[in-house]
């Protein structure tokens, strides 16, 4: 799993009797602004989806695009959830359309970009 995460899930498997070894596999930091090569992406509408693969990784999204004044930007572009709750995270940002997976798993995901 990814540092910070896992633990609630490891707990759960544990209390139905399930032997878990956790371990951290990658760590993902946050960026602090928009990269000027995705505003530009933004700003020429050539976005024409984006993949999303957690809650917390939409929200920051969301937080980063409403900070650099992109918003509007994104109305032809589609979000791709990988889950409900990671579409609701996206709620908010005026999206051509935002689908979610009809499983949660990269395949599933990325099968929404046919």
């Amino acid at each position: 799993c990814g540092a910070g995460d896992g633990r609630e899930v490891a707990a759960a498997l544990r209390d139905r009797g399930f032997r878990v070894q956790r371990r951290i596999v990658y760590a993902a930091e946050p960026i602090a602004t928009l990269p000027p090569t995705a505003i530009a992406v933004l700003r020429a509408g050539r976005l024409h989806a984006a993949t999303f693969f957690s809650a917390a990784t939409a929200r920051h999204f969301v937080r980063l695009v409403t900070e650099a004044g992109m918003t509007r930007a994104l109305a032809k572009t589609a979000a791709l959830a990988i889950s409900p709750a990671v579409a609701l995270a996206l709620e908010g940002l005026p999206w051509r359309n935002v689908q979610s997976a009809a499983r949660p798993t990269q395949d599933e995901l990325l099968a929404l970009l046919s």
